[in-house]
């Protein structure tokens, strides 16, 4: 059932899809501002890796201190600072400072969303948390358009991360209270600790994240390379990956309400596989547009049933497990396009590529083996 509750942490995807689709677009701009190389306003991604790992180590806490409200209230306030120092400051460490902050605040509400859905709709968590990442999705691939539109006008690339502003004051004030935590973190090793299982689900999302980001920062160079289209037709492939994205979540949540989410998820790599086969292997830019479309169907699935998974795996420890989720998926953000870059260098970017399904296969390896281990009834070991 959609209630406000349900609606009001939708928004949260909403504003947070918006903010990164737009940022992102935005870092070679805000670099021709700062008058810095493409590799220095490349390190404000960094620093947005760098605020997600941040909350991801304080979110139980931050949960624990203010509850869930709090909370939303704390990353809200953490988003708002961001974004103006980023739009404001005019300098390297302000912006810097600014990419962090906004990405600590926004990774703490979608924290809470996470927790708060899975545990608010149970069983149904999986759909509902696939749905919200849909909505994000959907809204967030508007973003570089309004940019786009922006810059043509004069007016900057500023305005499309103020509005953002404006979105999270009539979320926040909208969003109704939230239920407190089935099993708050503690202080104690043992409630501060999570079972085995769900450091196997932990692992299969860590590596799909790294996928689906390798894909955003490198794909558009390999259609460019392989096809001989133009930055700008190449980079337009990028939307149509984001766009069946959006698609798929959305549509997808109800086929997360009937089919199991391990099966759904592993037939998900599957899809991507053949999408970046298509991709690897396609000299024509036609092929490359569909192959983007394919990989973005698949790679729908990969983070809301990889959340939904490593959640309903943590013994009740939501939001402690979401801190976990938000620790790993900034590793994955801040390291997984730098390593395929870094090889990228050495064997160029088809080559470096393959590392791609290499994530995929490594990920399909331990989703089978955190099936085999429960199947066992192994231990659930408690790991910090």
């Amino acid at each position: 059932m959609r209630d406000r509750t349900t609606w009001s942490l939708y928004g949260v995807f909403v504003v947070w899809g918006w903010f990164l689709y737009a940022f992102n677009p935005a870092v070679p701009l805000i670099g021709d501002d700062l008058g810095v190389s493409n590799a220095v306003a490349g390190l404000h991604g960094t620093a947005l890796a760098a605020g997600t790992v941040a909350a991801g180590l304080v979110n139980a806490r931050v949960v624990a201190w203010r509850g869930r409200r709090g909370a939303v209230w704390v990353g809200t306030a953490l988003i708002v600072v961001g974004v103006t120092l980023v739009v404001a400051s005019g300098a390297l460490p302000g912006t810097l400072t600014g990419a962090t902050v906004a990405g600590a605040g926004g990774t703490l509400l979608v924290n809470v969303a996470n927790a708060a859905l899975s545990e608010k709709h149970g069983r149904a968590g999986s759909a509902a948390i696939t749905e919200a990442n849909g909505l994000g999705a959907l809204v967030g691939a508007a973003a570089p358009f309004a940019l786009g539109l922006l810059v043509g006008a004069g007016a900057g690339w500023q305005p499309a991360l103020i509005v953002v502003v404006a979105m999270l004051a009539v979320l926040a004030f909208w969003m109704p209270p939230l239920a407190a935590p089935t099993h708050p973190a503690g202080t104690t090793r043992g409630e501060r600790s999570l079972p085995q299982r769900y450091w196997w689900a932990w692992g299969v999302l860590v590596l799909l994240v790294a996928v689906e980001f390798s894909y955003s920062v490198w794909a558009t160079t390999l259609v460019a390379e392989r096809t001989g289209a133009s930055t700008g037709t190449a980079t337009a492939t990028l939307t149509v990956l984001i766009l069946c994205l959006g698609l798929g979540r959305v549509l997808g949540a109800r086929l997360a309400l009937r089919v199991r989410p391990g099966i759904l998820l592993m037939a998900a790599i599957v899809v991507t596989a053949g999408g970046w086969a298509l991709l690897w292997t396609t000299t024509s830019l036609v092929v490359s547009v569909v192959a983007m479309a394919v990989s973005g169907f698949g790679m729908a699935f990969h983070f809301p049933l990889g959340i939904a998974r490593s959640l309903q795996a943590a013994g009740g420890r939501t939001d402690l497990a979401s801190g976990r989720i938000a620790l790993g998926a900034g590793l994955a953000i801040g390291l997984a396009p730098f390593v395929l870059g870094a090889v990228t260098d050495v064997v160029g970017v088809h080559g470096a590529f393959l590392l791609v399904p290499a994530l995929l296969g490594t990920a399909a390896l331990l989703l089978v083996g955190g099936r085999l281990s429960a199947r066992r009834g192994l231990p659930a070991a408690a790991a910090g």
